[in-house]
């Protein structure tokens, strides 16, 4: 009787295995059928359209690697896309006939040099974008990986862009081996060294010498010694950008000398290149004997000293429309103030309409480091088109500014009377002697912007601004305020502040100087019923909500 039992159990069991194998022959046979009916499909799309959507994978790439903040940390493996070409024989056929799907070479690290070289085999006579980056791992690997590249390269005549983010002595060891560098079609050229590095000669001069480039347009070097010298630059710029941070600087003599010739240049980046200016004592400004006219020069950005910054800008010849970022820094003195302000309201004067009689300075932002005056464009020119500026950074200057003497004696200086927008943002609020000096010069302020810190403002501050001047103020708006704490602790109230405020626009509305209209954004401790009563003596008042989530 108990064998009988388990006979039957055992076929009670087999039976259950049966019908599972049959539920997954029958999802078997189902998920075939699918996947034939998606090749099927797959199989129908014109190849113009399977290219185009492996280049959207590799653009994918290059967005995600240019967003990434610490690129080092979790790498984006650059050849995700060809994971698509197994979809089916024909979709990898159509890849490998498209030669414009493997001009993109990113080679950073052993594992994807053979990559990089059958990329370089497939890509034919298409102009290719290289990058060569040393593991930070395996540094010793970088000339490997560069003589690796190289040696598949054969030469440089079907490169359009290269980036190379090797050591010094990496480089230096290619370029024994050089005599010459042809690149017929190469634009974009990048070296990027650590600035941990050692340098062992001028091997970027000796590279720049032995290339042959006619239409190189860019050329980025980052923590490369370089002899600036006439010639030393290819004449086809249109950028550059150097990078010189714990280098050796240069003379301005010898930037200018290097510059002279580069009448085609656009864009020039100088970021912490220019040597200190020596001064006499009593200090003097040095004499500029030769001026360099760069007529397409538009975008001008560099780190400097203060007297280093005016004198190297006062050797160039601008257009009037150039966009200048300069940040003067290091330790200085309040003395040497008066030999900044001429070359500054020479550059500030300029007009883009000689036509117009106002002053050109149209906006005026103040920081706690940085200056921004921006220029009024001539009618007609489009509100959206870049109006050009002229950014003053200060960075570790030790001028006595404690008690805001930049006010009064840089910024109520320049050319500011027929400034419209005014934005300032306090780190500490100026006193309030500085603050009507300035506001004496800006008589026609429309539009005014407040925003700081937490805490670096109060707001017999913001009714002390409104007073003090600006007949002509239409627009306000409050960023990020949230005033001071007394000397108890606590924060004011703003119920105190808004019918402030309010009694404020209502003696303005009974004269000639309303403010028409309120903006009030990022204010925590703002709240509907402040809104309610600015709305009865502001025809517009704007709001974000951000004190009804606190």
């Amino acid at each position: 009787m108990l064998l009988q039992m388990s006979a039957i159990r055992g076929l009670d069991t087999l039976a259950e295995v049966q019908k599972q194998m049959d539920f997954h022959l029958d999802a078997l046979f189902a998920l075939r059928v699918r996947h034939n009916t998606l090749l099927l499909v797959t199989s129908r799309v014109p190849p113009e359209i399977l290219s185009a959507i492996f280049r959207l994978c590799i653009m994918t790439y290059q967005e995600r690697r240019d967003q990434q903040v610490f690129p080092s940390s979790s790498p984006i493996n650059p050849y995700e896309w060809i994971t698509l070409t197994h979809v089916c024989h024909r979709w990898r056929e159509v890849a490998l006939g498209d030669p414009t799907l493997w001009t993109d070479v990113y080679c950073v690290s052993r594992a994807t040099l053979n990559l990089a070289i059958a990329f370089i085999g497939r890509s034919g006579p298409v102009p290719m974008h290289i990058e060569v980056t040393s593991s930070i791992k395996h540094q010793t690997t970088g000339a490997a990986l560069l003589n690796g590249i190289w040696m598949a390269l054969r030469d440089l005549s079907c490169v359009a862009s290269l980036s190379l983010q090797v050591t010094d002595q990496e480089l230096k060891e290619l370029m024994d081996t050089t005599s010459s560098l042809a690149a017929p079609h190469l634009r974009f050229l990048e070296f990027k060294a650590s600035p941990s590095d050692s340098h062992s000669g001028p091997v970027l001069s000796n590279l720049l010498a032995k290339l042959t480039a006619p239409v190189l347009s860019t050329l980025v070097i980052e923590f490369y010694p370089i002899y600036l010298a006439t010639g030393c630059f290819p004449t086809t710029l249109t950028s550059l950008a150097l990078v010189y941070k714990q280098l050796p600087r240069s003379p301005v003599l010898e930037i200018v000398n290097a510059l002279s010739n580069l009448v085609m240049l656009q864009e020039l980046s100088l970021i912490d290149v220019i040597a200190p200016q020596i001064l006499l004592n009593p200090p003097v400004m040095p004499p500029v004997r030769t001026v360099i006219t760069l007529p397409h020069l538009r975008t001008v950005e560099f780190t400097a000293s203060p007297i280093a910054s005016v004198y190297f800008l006062d050797h160039l010849d601008l257009p009037v429309d150039a966009r200048i970022a300069l940040t003067m820094q290091g330790p200085s003195s309040d003395d040497i103030v008066p030999l900044l302000l001429p070359p500054l309201f020479a550059k500030l004067t300029t007009k883009l309409d000689v036509s117009d009689p106002k002053q050109p300075i149209e906006f005026l932002r103040i920081s706690y480091s940085e200056l921004t005056f921006r220029k009024r464009q001539p009618p007609g020119v489009p509100k959206s088109a870049p109006a050009p500026e002229f950014i003053l950074g200060l960075e570790d200057i030790q001028m006595e500014f404690d008690d805001c003497a930049i006010l009064t004696d840089v910024i109520a200086r320049l050319p500011i009377a027929d400034v419209s927008n005014l934005n300032m943002y306090f780190d500490i609020m100026a006193s309030e002697g500085p603050i009507r000096v300035l506001f004496q010069k800006l008589g026609n302020v429309e539009q005014m912007a407040l925003d700081g810190y937490e805490g670096s403002i109060t707001f017999d501050q913001v009714l002390y601004l409104l007073r003090c001047g600006l007949p002509k103020l239409r627009y306000l708006a409050l960023e990020s305020v949230d005033f001071q704490f007394d000397e108890d602790g606590d924060r004011p109230s703003d119920e105190d502040f808004i019918p402030a405020l309010c009694n404020e626009f209502t003696v303005r509305k009974k004269g000639i100087a309303a403010v028409k209209e309120i903006n009030i954004s990022g204010c925590s401790s703002i709240t509907q019923r402040d809104i309610e009563l600015l709305k009865e003596a502001v025809d517009i008042v704007s709001w974000d909500g951000t004190g009804l989530m606190s």
